[in-house]
């Protein structure tokens, strides 16, 4: 896991780096490594990767697999932006003098590398001074989430894993899929730590909306609903009167990520 020394580190450095240039709308991962004379290639590749950054005779070249990643999509912005991390962070550009290793996004990845290198895609494309600039003042909802989305040209995923570091609100979100919890991060500011209801690869807490809308017809939520906290939580007995906010969006890729926050 990236420290927070070194995430501090990464998102000053990608501020510094956005701060270089003047953007029209959106920062734009692509220009900014043509600006570095790094290539960008996008074709089919059979191999199972979506971005990959190699270093051939000292000259850089990003590959980004079409197989997985469509042009000018919100997945290609935050892929080419990930190799960037690779190319930009000294650490990472010198590994690639003499070793290059495939990129494929996965929200809980594990791998110290990558975990950076997506701490640094989202920092470049939500840089944190207009991250905060634009939420302040809003009070959280899925609205918000995709107010932010297409102010930066991200996905809602992202936008929620960067709004996890630095938003405004405290949050927890929980990435749900075939009836089960895939994975869960909360912010540190979010009052609940007691025990979670539910683990990772387990069913969803049954009267939570994520869980009902996999228990039940019918039951698909697309407003904010009121939960009791102990819903989620295993809490102590002053604390289970407590209740928190919970709204759902449905991908069409499968699965639901269930957002939950307080007043």
């Amino acid at each position: 896991m990236i420290s927070d020394a070194r995430k501090i580190e990464i998102n000053q450095f990608a501020q510094d780096i956005v701060d270089l240039y003047t953007w029209e709308k959106f920062i734009e991962p692509e220009t900014l490594l043509k600006n570095n004379r790094v290539k960008v290639i996008y074709d089919k590749y059979d191999s199972d990767f979506e971005g990959l950054t190699i270093c051939r005779n000292n000259k850089f070249f990003v590959h980004i697999n079409t197989k997985y990643i469509p042009k000018n999509s919100l997945r290609s912005r935050f892929t080419i932006a990930h190799e960037a991390g690779h190319f930009f962070i000294p650490e990472h550009n010198k590994e690639l003098q003499h070793s290059y290793h495939p990129s494929k996004f996965k929200p809980n990845e594990n791998n110290l590398i990558e975990q950076e290198a997506n701490y640094f895609a989202s920092a470049l494309l939500m840089p944190e001074n207009q991250f905060r600039e634009f939420c302040n003042g809003k009070k959280f909802s899925l609205e918000v989430v995709e107010q932010i989305s297409k102010r930066f040209g991200v996905s809602k995923v992202a936008v929620l894993l960067r709004f996890i570091e630095i938003g405004n609100y405290p949050l927890m979100i929980a990435f749900c899929q075939n009836k089960k919890l895939n994975w869960l991060v909360r912010s540190n500011d979010f009052p609940y730590s007691g025990a979670y209801k539910s683990k990772y690869g387990k069913e969803l807490p049954e009267n939570s909306v994520v869980g009902e809308y996999f228990r039940l017809e019918n039951a698909k939520y697309t407003g904010i609903e009121r939960v009791m906290a102990d819903d989620w939580f295993y809490l102590n007995s002053d604390m289970i009167d407590k209740e928190l906010n919970e709204q759902c969006f449905y991908s069409n890729y499968g699965y639901v990520i269930s957002m939950v926050w307080p007043d």
